[in-house]
């Protein structure tokens, strides 16, 4: 069949290679038919994703399954839960966002996906564990395609169509050779850059939710090719079924649910903890110079996305089911707040302690300085660290938290633990180098301490002024614990940043 398929290939003037996505589709069929393979795939998936918590697949029971090649059934433990069909809807939103982080997770960070999350294939325990079911048809991603996966979900969310077109060429959406189009003869003809950008931005924008839905940039990147050179790599169907599917069951809890915006904390955690040395290097190079100054384009493009993608208050009487939604977006809002935070302290995270480390001090202060976008992130940043300090001891929702295993709990707190070192150690750090900056550095301490002292107002003042007294009285008296280890000499930083 696959001569039959060449031929309609090049019947259509089509450069996608049809025998081998037909290949993919067959042997993961035929797989799907080995039990023991399956059960393995069960037990790899439940090894390699034990860390976050929540997630894993049910046992399976070798005595009541039979022999390798000769198993007819494979019998698995039973497990108390409900079908996504059959949850109230703030449950179902709660559950398609565990099943996003889980499946996006899967994508961009272990390379081993459950490639047929559907309804069926999923259920909600009654302790809280998100369970996967089915494990005959699974893919497995390179470090490269995560990688470029993970900066593709960031560029979508910033409009950055350049970037975006790079990563097509890297996963193998675009030949790695240049742009191409055809033309009314069906010759394949080199453009420009410029050319094909524009067009790839026309042909997503053009349909609706193109920037948040995945349905939609299939759509697009179909129309895409009817006039240039894209192409289809083999994984990419199974993983077009997954988010589509994922995609799916969001909207049937949240008709606005947007799988970019889900998925964004996930990606930034994946693009900021590279695996390979090409990507190390890409990363530095993204956000310091060689003289070790911040990139603040960068970083203020992304805070402008960021913006620019909140969601604008609704006018009039809330939907009916309004605060259902608003309550399991906040937990999701928390939980992806935490996803990226835990980066420091976590084993993947070296690269950004190690940037963190080596970022000029004294050209950092003088840009925070002379950018109010920067000041009026901090000032927002602090508001919500002051709320969240004064409100403790409020009362939280049941869906506030996610159900955590004990061992990831325990790796978890781990982690915030490695964290607060880690943060100590670097404010330390760079306190002593602006004390041993000359002129330069006692300037910028000056200039820091009148920023930070205006931020921290600020953000007393949006809390509550009767705030304020208590903010700045826990900031002297975490001011002087930290002034006496100034004193001591510098430690060797490699261990803390290992």
């Amino acid at each position: 069949w696959n001569r039959s398929l060449q031929a309609l290939a090049w019947a259509w003037s089509h450069d996608s290679d049809l025998g081998a996505i037909a290949n993919e589709v067959a042997i993961g069929v035929f797989n799907e038919l080995d039990y023991h393979r399956e059960a393995a795939h069960a037990d790899e998936f439940n090894k390699l994703h034990a860390y976050l918590g929540y997630v894993r697949a049910p046992k399976w029971l070798p005595e009541y399954v039979g022999e390798p090649g000769k198993s007819r059934v494979l019998t698995m433990e039973w497990i108390e839960g409900k079908a996504f069909c059959d949850l109230p809807k703030q449950k179902q939103l709660l559950m398609a966002q565990m099943a996003v982080e889980a499946c996006v997770t899967q994508m961009l960070n272990t390379g081993f996906v459950h490639a047929d999350p559907h309804e069926g294939n999923m259920l909600l325990a009654d302790n809280g564990q998100l369970i996967f079911l089915d494990f005959g048809l699974i893919s497995r991603m390179e470090p490269n395609i995560m990688e470029g996966f993970a900066e593709g979900i960031q560029y979508m969310i910033s409009g950055d169509w350049y970037s975006l077109s790079r990563v097509f060429q890297a996963v193998g959406f675009v030949p790695p050779d240049g742009y191409f189009r055809f033309d009314a003869e069906g010759n394949r003809v080199e453009v420009s850059e410029e050319e094909f950008v524009g067009a790839l931005r026309n042909c997503i924008e053009s349909q609706e939710g193109g920037t948040s839905r995945f349905g939609a940039l299939a759509t697009g990147l179909a129309a895409l090719s009817e006039d240039y050179e894209v192409r289809t790599p083999p994984y990419i169907i199974l993983l077009c079924r997954t988010f589509l599917t994922l995609e799916g069951m969001a909207g049937t809890a949240d008709p606005t649910f947007n799988i970019y915006k889900a998925s964004l904390p996930y990606a930034i955690r994946r693009a900021m903890s590279p695996s390979t040395k090409q990507g190390v290097q890409a990363l530095r190079n993204a956000w310091l110079t060689e003289q070790g100054h911040l990139q603040w384009d960068r970083l203020e493009s992304l805070v402008s996305a960021s913006e620019e993608e909140k969601e604008p208050e609704p006018d009039g009487e809330a939907p009916e089911m309004g605060e259902e939604i608003s309550s399991a977006s906040s937990a999701m809002a928390e939980r992806g707040s935490q996803v990226v935070s835990g980066l420091l302290g976590a084993n993947e995270g070296r690269t950004v302690r190690r940037m963190a480390y080596d970022v000029d001090t004294v050209n950092t202060v003088y840009q925070l300085a002379s950018h109010k976008e920067s000041r009026e992130m901090g000032v927002e940043v602090v508001t919500d660290l002051l709320r969240s300090y004064l409100h403790k001891a409020e009362e939280k929702t049941e869906f506030q938290r996610w159900y955590m295993s004990p061992e990831a709990e325990s790796i978890q707190e781990r982690q915030d633990q490695r964290k607060d070192k880690i943060i100590k150690f670097l404010v330390k750090h760079h306190f002593r180098r602006l004390l041993t900056g000359g002129l330069r550095g006692y300037g910028a301490l000056c200039i820091m301490t009148l920023v930070l002292f205006r931020v921290v107002l600020e953000a007393a003042f949006r809390v509550g002024s009767s705030s304020a007294g208590d903010l700045i009285r826990a900031v002297g008296t975490t001011m002087r614990r930290l002034l006496p280890s100034l004193k001591r000499p510098a430690k060797d930083p490699a261990p803390a940043l290992a």
